[in-house]
Parts: C-alpha cells; sequence; structure tokens
C-alpha cells in the first residue's frame, strides 16, 4: 500500500535537506527527460473510483485465460490444481527466509529435500540442487562445472533454445572455453557432424543438446551418448521435465549433468515469471554443483533432522573458492513443484504427457490436412511441433488474434534466421479442449 506524506511532512524534510521544493530533489535529472504535467489537472480520486478505474485498466490485458492459446518456446499453459495456491499461501512458507539455523527452519530444510528427492527420482540421476533462477541459469551452471573439471571444448546443438543460447554466452564472456556449435539436419542435431567433432576432440569435451529440442523434435538421445561416450566426452542435457514420465530419463541414457526449466510443474506463465531451474548430476559431481544441496538425518535421540549437507557458496568461507557466485534458490517455486508432483504422482504425470502428446500430434495432422501448412521435418515430437506456413506469418497470427486465439511462435521473429521464415512453433498442452483445437483448424480453413 503507498501512504503518502502530508504537507506538513514534506515540508519538514525539505528544511531538513536545506531544500525549497520537491523539484530540488531532482535537479540532476536533465529537464528535456523530466515528464512535464500540470498538477491542477491530475484528478484525485477515492479509494472506490480507483478501484474502477484499475479494474478498468486491467480488462485492457490480454491473457490466455480469454484467449485460446498454442504459445510455448519455454514457458507452457499447463493445469495447476487449485490446493497449490492455498498452501503456498501460508505465510510459514510465502515469509521464510534462507535456512541459516537448520534448528529454526526444519520446514524449509523438508521442503528443499522433498524436491530434491522427487527431481531425482524424475530424471533418474545421483543428485539434485535444491533449485535455480531457471532453467537457462541452471544450464549456464552445468556447463561451469565442466569447465571447472578442466573441459573445455563445449559442443552444443544448434536446436538449443535461443533464450538459452544467450545467457550461456553472457555466462561465459571472456572465459578460457570454445563454443562450437553442431549445425542440425531435420531439425534435430546433425548426429554425423557431432561424431566428426567428437572424435577431433576425443577426450576433451562435452556436449550439450535439448530434448524435446527448442523446435519441439526430440533428439536421438542414445545415439548421441554413445558417441560421446565412445571419444570419451562427457553429456549436458536440458530437457522438459513433464516428457520424461513417458520418454527415457537424462540418468538413463547416461547425462552427466541434467537440468530443466520447472515452470510446467505447478508454475504459472504469469509475464514470463518466475521460473524455476533445476540442475542434477552422477555423484561424481556433488561438491562442483552451485547452490544447496539438503539432506536427511537423525539428532542423538533419533529424531529425523533436516540439513543443508552442501552449500559451497561465496557467502560462507568458499569465497573466491565457491562452485557459483549464484546462491539463492527459489524455494517458493520450488515448493510449488514438489506439491505439484506430489498430487500428479507417477500416473498422474503419465496421462498429463499423453495427453500433451496425443493432442500435438491430432492438431499437427489437422494442420497438414490445410493447404497452407507442410511439414518441416519427420522426426517425432512431444508437445510442440515446428510447421511451416504457405501465407505469410504475420498475417496468419494478426488474424487468429482477432478471432482470440494464440496461434504460435514465429521462430524468424526471434532468431532472425532467414531459414526460418515463415515458420511457426506450435504447443498443445493438456489444457487445450478438442472444441477448441478444432474451432482453430476450422478458423484457419475458412479464412485462407
Amino acid at each position: 500500500m503507498f501512504i503518502p506524506h502530508s504537507e506538513e511532512e514534506i515540508k519538514e524534510m525539505l528544511s531538513y535537506l536545506g531544500l525549497k521544493s520537491l523539484e530540488d530533489l531532482f535537479t540532476v535529472i536533465p529537464e528535456e527527460l523530466k515528464v512535464k504535467s500540470d498538477e491542477e489537472k491530475i484528478k484525485v480520486l477515492k479509494e472506490l473510483a480507483i478501484r474502477e478505474e484499475l479494474k478498468k485498466l486491467s480488462q485492457e490485458n490480454k491473457t490466455i485465460s480469454s484467449y485460446i492459446s498454442f504459445l510455448g518456446g519455454g514457458i507452457y499453459d499447463h493445469y495447476i490444481p487449485s490446493c497449490i495456491d492455498q498452501l503456498v499461501s501460508r505465510s510459514e512458507f510465502y515469509t521464510a527466509y534462507t535456512p541459516y539455523q537448520p534448528e529454526v527452519s526444519q520446514g524449509t530444510l523438508q521442503a528443499m529435500f522433498e524436491f530434491q528427492s522427487l527431481i531425482g527420482d524424475l530424471f533418474k540421476m545421483d543428485v539434485s540442487t535444491a533449485s535455480h533462477y531457471d532453467g537457462a541459469t541452471a544450464l549456464a551452471e552445468a556447463i561451469y562445472v565442466l569447465k571447472k573439471k578442466g573441459y573445455k571444448n563445449c559442443l552444443i546443438s544448434s536446436s538449443l533454445s535461443p533464450f538459452y543460447w544467450e545467457v550461456i554466452k553472457t555466462y561465459f564472456l571472456g572465459q578460457d572455453i570454445n563454443f562450437l556449435k553442431i549445425p542440425l539436419k531435420e531439425f534435430i542435431t546433425d548426429i554425423f557432424y557431432l561424431e566428426k567433432k567428437a572424435k577431433e576432440l576425443e577426450n576433451n569435451f562435452f556436449f550439450v543438446f535439448q530434448t524435446p529440442n527448442f523446435f519441439g523434435f526430440l533428439e536421438e538421445v542414445d545415439a548421441i551418448s554413445e558417441i560421446v561416450q565412445r571419444y570419451k566426452g562427457k553429456l549436458v542435457v536440458s530437457c522438459d521435465p513433464i516428457s520424461l514420465a513417458i520418454l527415457k530419463p537424462p540418468g538413463e541414457y547416461g547425462a552427466d549433468l541434467a537440468t530443466a526449466e520447472g515452470q510446467s510443474l505447478g508454475l504459472y506463465p504469469s509475464f514470463g515469471g518466475p521460473l524455476l531451474g533445476i540442475l542434477t548430476s552422477k555423484k561424481e559431481y556433488i561438491r562442483d554443483l552451485p547452490g544447496r544441496i539438503c539432506g536427511k538425518t537423525v539428532d542423538k535421540e533419533g529424531k529425523v533432522g533436516y540439513v543443508t549437507v552442501l552449500q559451497t557458496r561465496e557467502q560462507h568461507i568458499r569465497r573466491e573458492k565457491a562452485t557459483s557466485n549464484i546462491c539463492t534458490n527459489q524455494q517458493l517455486c520450488a515448493l510449488r513443484v514438489t506439491i505439484y508432483l506430489s498430487l500428479m504422482g507417477r500416473e498422474g504425470l503419465k496421462k498429463v504427457a499423453n495427453f500433451c502428446l496425443q493432442k500435438s500430434y491430432y492438431l499437427y495432422e489437422n494442420l497438414l490436412s490445410l493447404p497452407i501448412f507442410e511439414k518441416v521435418s519427420n522426426k517425432p515430437f512431444f508437445k510442440e511441433f515446428t510447421i511451416k506456413s504457405k501465407v505469410p506469418i504475420k498475417e496468419l497470427l494478426n488474424k487468429c488474434e482477432k478471432e482470440k486465439i494464440y496461434a504460435g511462435i514465429d521462430l524468424y521473429e526471434i532468431t532472425r534466421d532467414e531459414s526460418l521464415k515463415d515458420t511457426l512453433l506450435i504447443c498443445v498442452t493438456e489444457k487445450r479442449k478438442k472444441e477448441e483445437i478444432d474451432y482453430f483448424v476450422k478458423f484457419l480453413k475458412r479464412s485462407f
């Protein structure tokens, strides 16, 4: 709440500062940058009028609750059980601070431990941290782990999210590491080119890829893993956590580090955040991981207790030897994920994943039956796919938006890659009804 100062308080403060007016506080700001307004014309509204004005302004927003949305590209519109909002809004959760004193932070520490346990089980990896800022940050941190291990050659798939790539470039600006992009074939990593480069850099490289990749298609994880292992490299993967309910998890194809964006597991798309970074690894990297790792133990009386097992942070004694300068986790967001996974269970998550798979293929096949679309790849996908339009994408998107449909993402607009002109990235989650999908297809059919 904003409580303005009275005229008397303003005069008292200005007098103390030796100033004549409020404008004197802002003399350092150039005049051309100041907003000129006639104070006499500014309306002073009572609370009821303010509420009405704000409600009127909010109704100008266009949201995925009032549109049929096929948007994806890293942030997804999945169903969120109502009880998640109820539970995380409890004051002991949303006011909890970092657990410096374990004896008074048992609830927070247990929530971290449960999150790590659920994520480790989902990814089939040995270790999980207690979360990071977002999926891009988690992936950059995973790369940093291997850089510290002495690996200076990073092969990176061109199918990686361009948003993640921008974060990675920023992370490693000026650092001693070589990045080499591996090209694509049918919108997935070119396996033969990867093998060629792996052979050249034998025993001194690691490979970073995403599956499902940014274009929605599934990478050939077994073939990739076999090549990396044969040439004694290391493997880092970023994946969609919901897909792991029905697809092979990273731990089962030999990933050294596996990361993800956790937003799809109980967090709203909002305005693009807050998000949640997931970072898992093999046990051998446990002391190189950033952030915190919590554990479960018993005290001398045999009572269960939760503690921070590892926190190799610069805030503590590690200083310049810290694993990372990012020390804060996303605990409230991680708690949402913990509740979501607990509510869904193994079978519930499988159902969500299968709905995404079936509905996305249903839309894909129906779109290809229209004369305005053609396929760009024969590779399988999970809940997103890239498709080429024979009509200008901007025209298509604008017409759909007027019909209250968000048809997808213009890939050229994001990448500025000429080869991606008039290509559309479309996402279908379990929330999209058959009627909505059919309506979308029928609208395109009669409009073009």
